[in-house]
């Protein structure tokens, strides 16, 4: 089922990149696991996040973006997709260009569908997992072998 697009504004927080419905989460963007990534620097940098195996990275799901650019008339806001005139500066913002060709303001994605949700299942199994341990060399090393 498609989940539809969303829009982000770019000083976003990345654990701010779940959507809900009624209380459920049905859809994400594959984030960091770190809730406190910028949205924008994740975007224009590929996006590795938590769920990149399955849904690939977080620029992967980029339909479009807002951004002033410099080079044109007074430095007006326009619409950036891989399909216009400004399909270089999207091949640039999905992590091909050092984030540095024009200032972005909010980006529209494809969230991953992560529950079904319709009229006849509105209910999902959410397991969450929290592992307290202190970061020690001998736990991180436990974990590399």
């Amino acid at each position: 089922k498609d989940v539809g697009t969303v829009a982000v504004g770019a000083g976003t927080m990345s654990g701010s990149a779940i959507f809900t419905h009624e209380g459920l989460v049905i859809a994400a963007l594959p984030i960091s696991s770190t809730p406190t990534v910028g949205i924008s620097g994740l975007t224009l940098g590929g996006g590795l996040g938590f769920l990149t195996r399955f849904s690939g990275m977080l620029c992967d799901r980029l339909n479009s973006l807002t951004a002033i650019v410099p080079s044109t008339p007074e430095g007006k806001a326009v619409t950036v997709t891989k399909d216009n005139e400004y399909a270089d500066l999207f091949w640039a913002s999905c992590g091909g260009g050092g984030g540095n060709f024009a200032m972005v303001t909010e980006f529209e994605f494809n969230p991953v569908q992560v529950c079904q949700y319709d009229d006849d299942n509105d209910s999902c199994t959410v397991v969450k997992l929290n592992l307290l341990l202190k970061a020690t060399v001998e736990t991180i090393m436990y974990y590399q072998e």
